[in-house]
């Protein structure tokens, strides 16, 4: 375990490493979705031209780049989900669509609303992750 010394001065890197073995960080990561209106709209003090610069600036942990969820994880395929051991569940009840992911520690859930008014775009209700 990390004494207290060791945690005051953990590096990004170190930091999620520590989360990654069920240790506790010094803090929790922080972790921007970063986008080019993020970027663009940091201070000039920054002069982030792009996102690993904008990460500097704001001392993100770990970058997050933000890409269109039809070019992110295909969920058909849930055999990466299965080698990791993880269970995925979908199902709509009143127009709210609830995710459930089983991993051997535990449960996630996260809630999505998706409305006509705004072209179908999910919303999410429920994150995930509810606190630290």
């Amino acid at each position: 375990m990390l004494s207290s010394t060791d945690k005051e001065q953990m590096t990004g890197r170190e930091r999620l490493l520590a989360l990654f073995r069920g240790q506790i960080p010094d803090r929790m990561p922080f972790v921007p979705m970063m986008t080019s209106y993020f970027w663009e709209n940091l201070p000039e003090t920054c002069h982030a031209s792009n996102a690993v610069d904008a990460c500097r600036c704001v001392g993100s942990d770990i970058l997050d780049w933000h890409v269109s969820s039809y070019a992110g994880w295909d969920w058909s395929d849930e055999s990466w989900l299965a080698d990791a051991g993880i269970q995925r569940s979908e199902h709509v009840d009143d127009g709210i669509t609830t995710i459930e992911l089983a991993t051997p520690v535990g449960t996630l859930v996260e809630r999505r609303s998706e409305t006509d008014e705004a072209g179908g775009t999910s919303f999410i209700r429920d994150h995930l992750i509810q606190g630290p």
